[in-house]
């Protein structure tokens, strides 16, 4: 079986970018290292990492993560009371979304499958 087992974002300002998981996850990075740090979302992990010059090779760094909760409402109502803007939770054919841009502007979906 295939799955994803990591997401990789990489940043100018990795502290700054750290902090913003914090929020969103309510979580501690499980590593932690000038420049980065790793979070474990049951498997997954979130990798953020301090920018180096891109390789013209690589592909494109075009991001979007999905982030499952249990209370998408929820989620994004203490994001918004801690002052992160979030796009009202809306139901589509996959679940119930809501969106949001990390600092760097990295599209997020809040996603509680249905």
């Amino acid at each position: 079986m295939t799955r994803v087992v990591e997401i990789a974002l990489f940043t100018e300002e990795p502290d700054r970018l750290i902090a913003f998981y914090e929020q969103v996850l309510s979580a501690l990075p499980v590593q932690r290292w000038d420049g980065g740090a790793t979070f474990d979302l049951d498997g997954l992990t979130l990798l953020v990492h301090e920018a180096a010059p891109s390789d013209p090779r690589g592909p494109a760094n075009k991001d979007h993560v999905a982030i499952g909760v249990e209370d998408v409402d929820g989620a994004a109502a203490r994001l918004s009371e801690s002052g992160i803007p979030v796009d009202p939770p809306q139901t589509y054919y996959w679940g119930r979304s809501a969106y949001l841009h990390d600092p760097d502007g990295r599209m997020l979906e809040l996603h509680q499958p249905q």
